[in-house]
């Protein structure tokens, strides 16, 4: 057997086992997504390139799904663009990429974060099923999980001066500090960790305080996550919104200078009563240019109302 074959098959016997380890309730509300489907969207997607790539072993084999890729298929089964999300999780991917497979450590980050995660927020259970609360949740509960699991390892001694203090040990290399851990081996500092909260500070969502730069984990920077996320959703229904309002005015024959789409109080709800009352009859059926525009949006509509559509097995024309 080829060396990267080797690798690959032990990468995956290894999630396997960690897989087993996770704790029962920390998703047991969540319905449960068939791993083969789950790792085929994230192929098609992009999110692992193939089966020798360290990524795809943070996910599942194809059986069986580790939490993380449980996670992550609920945060993208009903996302309106899901290419785009995947898109914004590049730099945590890649950073995943060059730690290597999935192993101990990495399951240990990931389940200190959901537990963070679970003392903050809840569980998925405490959210409506089918709810955009619910879609919040699994989204920022997926970035918390990726995030735990990119934490870099305790320290090696080949690879650091270790200096004992009062409280614990330090460990030393060439750039300075980079971990502090007690004497019971808990880390209370982390250089890595320190750099993604710095990182994260300089793109903070309105909504979150200062995360602090102290390199252990916060309530801040769950809080990133879940407040990036929920704003992002209500971006798109801004957009959809006005997407709305433009189509309604163009099949009314109206124009508008572009400030007023989002600036004018009243627009939205005199353009809905307008649309409303021009009607069309073809073939007895009466339509509305309100239903014309409205229909359009449908998928949109059902995006944002936090569930997904379903589709009928033949559509009338």
């Amino acid at each position: 057997m080829k060396p990267l074959a080797r690798r690959a098959v032990a990468s995956l016997a290894c999630a396997a086992l960690i897989m087993a380890q996770w704790p029962a309730s920390a998703l047991a509300a969540a319905p449960e997504p068939d791993p083969a489907a789950a790792m085929k969207l994230f192929k098609e997607l992009g999110i692992y390139k193939d089966d020798a790539d360290p990524v795809k072993t943070y996910f599942g084999d194809g059986k069986t799904l580790t939490p993380i890729g449980k996670t992550l298929f609920l945060s993208l089964q009903h996302r309106y663009n899901k290419a785009e999300e995947v898109e914004s999780m590049k730099p945590i991917l890649e950073r995943l990429r060059g730690l290597g497979p999935y192993s101990q450590a990495r399951q240990d980050g990931a389940a200190r974060a959901m537990k963070i995660f679970q003392d903050k927020f809840g569980s998925l259970a405490d959210a409506p099923s089918g709810s955009v609360e619910e879609a919040f949740r699994t989204g920022a509960m997926r970035e918390a999980l990726m995030t735990g699991a990119s934490i870099a390892d305790p320290p090696k001694g080949a690879q650091f001066a270790q200096v004992e203090t009062a409280a614990g040990f330090e460990f030393w290399d060439k750039d300075g500090l980079a971990f502090r851990m007690t004497k019971n081996k808990v880390t209370t500092y982390n250089r890595e960790l320190q750099k993604t909260q710095r990182a994260m500070n300089q793109n903070r969502p309105p909504q979150v305080e200062m995360i602090p730069e102290t390199g252990r984990y916060s309530y801040q920077m769950l809080q990133y996550s879940y407040w990036r996320l929920r704003n992002q959703e209500v971006a798109y229904a801004d957009a959809a919104r006005t997407d709305r309002m433009i189509a309604i005015a163009e099949l009314l024959g109206l124009q508008f200078p572009n400030d007023m789409w989002f600036n004018e109080k009243g627009l939205e709800e005199d353009l809905i009563r307008r649309a409303k009352a021009k009607t069309y009859n073809h073939h007895g059926t009466v339509y509305s240019v309100f239903d014309i525009v409205d229909a359009k949006f449908t998928q949109r509509q059902e995006y944002l109302k936090g569930r997904a559509p379903r589709c009928s097995a033949s559509r009338r024309t």
